[in-house]
C-alpha cells in the first residue's frame, strides 16, 4: 500500500529540488517548489483504506500510522519553506463498512 505513495513523495521531492536548483527567481523557485510539495500533502490527505476482512482493526491502525510517517516526512521538508503552515486538511470523516452474512 505504501510503495506507490513513498514513489510518488519521492518524485515530488525530486522535482522540488529541481525547481528550487534551476530556478532563475529564488522566490518563484520557493513558491513553485512548495506547490508541488502541497499539491502531494494533499493527495496524501485524500488517500482511502479499504480493509476488506473487518476484522481486529490492525490493518487499518498499520496503514493509518504508516500514512502519518509519511505525512510527517512531507511536514518537515515543507517547514523550511517560507509561509508554510501546517495544514489539518484530512478530508471526509472516518467510516467503518462491513457487511456481514449470517448462515443457518
Amino acid at each position: 500500500m505504501m510503495a506507490p505513495l513513498r514513489v510518488e513523495w519521492r518524485n515530488a521531492r525530486a522535482e522540488m529540488e529541481k525547481i528550487q536548483l534551476t530556478g532563475k527567481v529564488k522566490q518563484k523557485a520557493e513558491a513553485d517548489a512548495m506547490k508541488v510539495g502541497l499539491a502531494f500533502r494533499t493527495r496524501l490527505a485524500t488517500v482511502r483504506v479499504l480493509d476488506p476482512a473487518c476484522g481486529s482493526g490492525n490493518f487499518l491502525y498499520v496503514a493509518l500510522k504508516e500514512l502519518k510517517r509519511l505525512e510527517g516526512e512531507v511536514d518537515r521538508a515543507l517547514r523550511p519553506q517560507k509561509g508554510y503552515k501546517r495544514a489539518m486538511d484530512f478530508q471526509g470523516s472516518p467510516s467503518t463498512r462491513c457487511s456481514f452474512t449470517a448462515s443457518s
